[in-house]
């Protein structure tokens, strides 16, 4: 018995937006879809991931620190810098 895949093309995850299914990747026998970060970075990502909210932005993003788990929201922009 095949499992029906979920069409999630134009859905958001975090910042990530999904763009189309990626046909030539298959993660472990996984759905891979083509995604792209809200700052423009394109990645392919499972569905799994993105529905289990494994990933919501890229490591770019990341790295800003702003969907860092550790993230302080107490202190203000200008008190980071």
């Amino acid at each position: 018995m095949v499992k029906k895949s979920i069409d999630i093309t134009g859905q958001k995850f975090g910042k990530w937006q999904v763009i189309d299914k990626n046909t030539s990747v298959s993660v472990k026998g996984k759905v891979v879809w083509n995604c792209v970060c809200k700052c423009g970075t394109r990645r392919a990502i499972s569905c799994g991931e993105l529905r289990a909210g494994k990933t919501s932005s890229c490591r770019r993003c990341v790295k800003k620190g702003k969907d860092h788990p550790l993230y302080n929201h107490n202190i203000s922009d200008e008190e980071r810098t």
